[in-house]
């Protein structure tokens, strides 16, 4: 049992109304490129797509993890987590399968501005659910490693309210090294899709809007990820004793992966939403040149 401070009441209180905004703006997103035929059956979309509906399953289950969190708040000034435990673990494998995907999205834009006619030829027969499937199953392993390798039997421990403390070392690093190898992958993927970005901008050569805004997406998603999920990971790793003593404000690594999700969501909100912008003027410019032709056609009769 941890003895909770107040502040970690409204800090987690904070983090549910997070994921819930969270979850709304990728539904948003998804509701509005499925929707939209022309770019629902673009290959470059699809995992976005897929991340989107990750970003919602993930925001639900934090929701559902801080809610039990603040009760627990409510009844006692200390909480027992093992009731949370389970829901955070499933929350866990969310977000390793989120982060999987974000590595496979960072190869398909390397290999888009890299080498464009294969990934154009080759691109179209090579489905994504194979990779939906390898992620969500990725996923999934944590708990294998957990119970078979970790051989993890849950005990309860003092001044622990959190996944990380109550998991043990054994589990530990194999999500330290997991995230360390997969993140680092993505961020130096990420680095050469930037550097090709560049070299199209400095030779002024044309690519199209909807390539680009993947490209956006995707570069977004790394900074994110490092910002929000990497930093406070080797923060804990370098003030290891210090932060245990944060363990009095709740969830706090939970809440940092939310605002990670919820910036994510807000800006691929914007570079999507353009989307709809060059449609629309050419919808106007058709309504307005019927009309056009209509009054011509009656007075050439």
């Amino acid at each position: 049992m941890v003895t909770v401070k107040p502040a970690g009441f409204y800090f987690t209180l904070f983090g549910i109304f997070g994921a819930i905004l969270t979850g709304f703006l990728n539904w948003r997103l998804i509701y509005y490129i499925l929707r939209n035929e022309k770019y629902r059956e673009k290959k470059e979309y699809q995992l976005f797509t897929f991340r989107f509906a990750i970003d919602c399953a993930l925001a639900i289950i934090i929701s559902i993890y801080f809610t039990g969190m603040c009760i627990f708040f409510q009844n006692s000034t200390s909480i027992q987590y093992h009731p949370l435990f389970f829901v955070a673990l499933l929350a866990s494998n969310i977000n390793a399968t989120r982060g999987l995907l974000a590595f496979c999205i960072a190869i398909e834009r390397v290999i888009a501005v890299y080498f464009p006619i294969a990934f154009h030829n080759h691109r179209k027969t090579f489905s994504s659910y194979y990779v939906i499937i390898l992620t969500i199953l990725f996923g999934l392993f944590e708990d294998v490693v957990l119970y078979k390798f970790c051989d993890y039997t849950y005990v309860e421990k003092e001044e622990c309210s959190a996944f990380g403390c109550a998991v043990g070392s054994c589990f530990l690093k194999y999500w330290g090294v997991n995230k360390t190898i997969i993140a680092g992958s993505t961020f130096l993927l990420s680095i050469l899709l930037l550097c090709k970005l560049l070299v199209f901008k400095i030779s002024s050569e044309h690519k199209t809007a909807d390539l680009t805004r993947a490209n956006q997406l995707c570069l977004v998603d790394t900074v994110t990820v490092l910002v929000f999920d990497l930093s406070p990971y080797f923060f804990t790793l370098l003030y290891g004793d210090e932060v245990i003593h944060l363990d009095g404000y709740g969830p706090y690594n939970a809440v940092i992966k939310v605002i990670a999700c919820f910036v994510d969501a807000v800006i691929a909100s914007i570079v999507i939403g353009k989307l709809a912008k060059p449609r629309v003027q050419q919808n106007e410019r058709t309504t307005s040149f019927r009309p056009k032709i209509k009054n011509d056609a009656n007075k050439n009769t």
